[in-house]
């Protein structure tokens, strides 16, 4: 199985850069594009677990730079089927 820490849909996992215009060269081009793929990862952290009789224990550290709403989503792969959750948590900082 896999569980993951994600962002709120309406929310980056980071700061994007600013941009004046479309990128014009290859570089910029690849620059664009991997900050494209970052955008739309919404993983705060993410690991595998094994899931033996229907129950696993998974600890999660929250990273510093997590706050406010988040969801805790779980997926998971049989040899005959899968299964998928999610759990809204919110991330409070002091």
């Amino acid at each position: 199985g896999i569980v993951e820490w994600v962002v709120s849909r309406d929310r980056m996992t980071f700061k994007p850069p600013t941009r004046s215009g479309y990128p014009r060269t290859p570089d910029a081009w690849s620059e664009f594009q991997e900050v494209y793929r970052h955008a739309n990862d919404r993983r705060l952290k993410s690991t595998e677990v094994t899931i033996a009789d229907g129950r696993f224990e998974v600890r999660l550290d929250v990273p510093e730079d997590a706050r406010g709403e988040c969801h805790v989503r779980v997926f998971v792969t049989g040899n005959d089927d899968f299964a998928s959750g999610a759990a809204d948590v919110e991330i409070l900082c002091n």
